[in-house]
């Protein structure tokens, strides 16, 4: 009886684990990511390597606004080495899931190009293992969309697979990555993308958080 018992418990399906990826940030917030660019334009590489500071300057109702300051930029093309002498900013504005609804910079369409590749926006409520959600970042001229997949969780790691593409004008960026999100801390903390148009050919594009 009690082998019939414990072999209908182990045959009984569990419940899929389901997580919440939302981040929650508070104002002053500050993180610092290194940012890792690399391609090939012909028979030279291309390297760019920087550090961005990231700090929460509004936090309220839903809306939350990042300060992102490029710092250490460095940039390698073949045996050419140059510094970014300069400091630049460009400011974030996001809505309640992380998706960017505005941008002040420099940089702006660039960013806005970025942004369905390096914004991580999540779902509205908690996710298993294969759902799938999609946003578009549009903004500025350019049209983003971004489509992601819960690819796993294991130890308080979720990891999201996303394909993504955004069109300025006759500029075509598209591509695909994976998201590393920390469940415990509801944040993201790594990701890797293979992206095309961003630079000649396919750039592979890093980000970590080191702090």
């Amino acid at each position: 009886m009690t082998s019939a018992i414990l072999l209908t418990i182990l045959l009984v399906p569990r419940p899929a684990e389901s997580v919440t990826l939302a981040w929650a940030p508070q104002k002053g917030d500050q993180s610092v990511w290194s940012v890792d660019i690399r391609a090939k334009a012909g028979d030279k590489d291309i390297q760019a390597q920087s550090s961005v500071v990231q700090i929460v300057t509004k936090c309220n109702k839903g809306t939350v606004v990042i300060k992102s300051t490029v710092q250490d930029a460095l940039a390698r093309t073949g045996a050419d080495e140059g510094r970014l002498k300069r400091n630049e900013a460009t400011t974030y504005t996001l809505d309640a899931r992380g998706l960017t609804v505005a941008i002040e910079g420099p940089q702006k369409e660039v960013a806005w190009r970025l942004a369905p590749f390096n914004r991580f926006v999540w779902p509205s409520g908690p996710v298993a293992v294969g759902d799938k959600w999609a946003v578009d970042t549009n903004g500025d001229s350019v049209v983003g969309r971004a489509e992601y997949k819960l690819d796993s969780i294991d130890a308080g790691v979720a990891k999201v697979s996303f394909v993504a593409a955004s069109l300025a004008g006759d500029k075509t960026t598209k591509g695909q990555g994976q998201w590393v999100i920390d469940t415990k801390a509801g944040r993201a903390v790594a990701l890797h993308a293979e992206i095309l148009g961003l630079v000649a050919g396919t750039a592979t594009y890093e980000m970590k958080l080191v702090k």
